[in-house]
């Protein structure tokens, strides 16, 4: 969602294609401190943020980089939590777009996120089952 919100909403401030180009090359932090945050008006320290860029940072960018990075395995109280924390990320992006006038940049996005989301994990966990 981060980068796709880049390379949607950047032309609209300004950016090339050459550099949103260049930008989706960058690695990710800096795809999300320098461009994504500042773009949207987040904060650009995640790391201590508490808005819905931080707390996702916090509470799902890290599971999720345990998990891919150290192969460990997330409780389901932390998936709860990173899967919560990437909806309410999702929500307040929506309405910062919106508030910028830039709400015809938004995708379509399926009403019950959150119930395709619950039948998502729930069909993930059948799996190890």
């Amino acid at each position: 969602m981060v980068a796709a919100a880049v390379r949607l909403v950047a032309p609209e401030f300004g950016y090339s294609a050459e550099k949103v180009s260049k930008v989706m090359q960058a690695g990710f932090r800096n795809i999300v401190e320098d461009h994504f945050a500042k773009l949207l008006g987040y904060s650009q320290d995640p790391e201590n943020a508490s808005d819905a860029l931080g707390v996702w940072w916090q509470e799902g960018y890290r599971i999720r980089n345990a998990v891919v990075h150290e192969g460990r395995r997330a409780s389901e109280d932390e998936a709860d939590e990173a899967i919560g924390s990437a909806l309410q990320l999702q929500r307040d992006f929506t309405e910062r777009l919106k508030n910028l006038g830039l709400s015809s940049k938004l995708p379509q996005v399926p009403i019950n996120v959150k119930e395709e989301a619950d039948r998502a994990r729930d069909a993930a966990g059948a799996l190890d089952k």
